[in-house]
């Protein structure tokens, strides 16, 4: 893929009002034109969907940077990615943000204490590892 010359970041189904947060915080770095995405109503879900989002403006053969802050099934995602490619997008890279745990917080001493005793293997996902050692694989 050439490098993104636009910017897209999967909507949050919550209907959080404003830019999204992770506009926010790559904007100081990444001085990208937008590709706006909306959630269609009532598509919200867990499979794939290419007519869950509408693309409010991408310009035909676009190379785009879409930004998601979670993955859990991928399907937002894809369903995103689809979207812009059905809009004219050429190019489409997902790059997902992880959040930080503030180990201050006392809400996270559980997950952590779980993530530090747990031995880091990158084909398993270091939150919902299989009970006892038992590898899905």
């Amino acid at each position: 893929m050439p490098p993104p010359d636009r910017l897209a970041v999967v909507p949050t189904g919550a209907g959080r009002p404003g830019p999204h947060p992770l506009l926010r915080l790559v904007s100081p770095y990444l001085r990208l034109p937008g590709c706006p995405l909306a959630l269609r109503p009532g598509r919200q879900g867990r499979d794939l969907d290419r007519d869950r989002f509408q693309v409010l403006a991408c310009p035909a053969g676009a190379s785009v940077l879409l930004l998601d802050d979670t993955w859990v099934s991928g399907a937002s995602a894809q369903s995103a990615a689809a979207a812009l490619k059905l809009a004219g997008a050429r190019h489409v890279a997902v790059v997902v943000l992880g959040r930080h745990l503030n180990p201050d917080d006392p809400a996270s001493a559980v997950l952590l204490a779980g993530l530090a005793a747990a031995r880091y293997d990158p084909a398993t996902c270091a939150v919902h590892r299989p009970p006892n050692g038992a590898n899905r694989r």
